[in-house]
């Protein structure tokens, strides 16, 4: 396999990760291209390649410091949680429905 290849298929599964939200794993996959990079010096279009993986890498990291600062529950007004009991409550009875709305209240 050549050193271009090598990078493609190292460059596949990192774009993946991020598309698929595990940013973790994207995050490791461009260290590792950048680390791939780093030993092979002689690599045509060096920096060009290693300047695009950085900003990828950049993204990924403003991904997960957006993930890292979001609240971990939404704050819903009384009236927003009634309207989605309401319009997920699937009961065929009343008395499941009385089960279903003090489980969920």
């Amino acid at each position: 396999m050549s050193q271009v290849e090598h990078i493609r298929c190292l460059v596949k599964p990192a774009t993946l990760y991020h598309a698929q939200g595990l940013l973790a794993e994207s995050k490791g996959k461009h260290e590792e291209i950048l680390s791939f990079l780093g030993s092979h010096q002689q690599l045509q279009n060096l920096e060009k390649l290693a300047g695009a993986v950085r900003g990828r890498l950049r993204d990924v990291d403003r991904d997960i410091a957006e993930v890292r600062s979001a609240p971990a529950t939404p704050d819903l007004s009384p009236q927003l949680q009634s309207l989605i009991k309401r319009l997920f409550t699937f009961a065929k009875t009343r008395e499941v429905a009385a089960v279903e709305e003090a489980v969920f209240h």
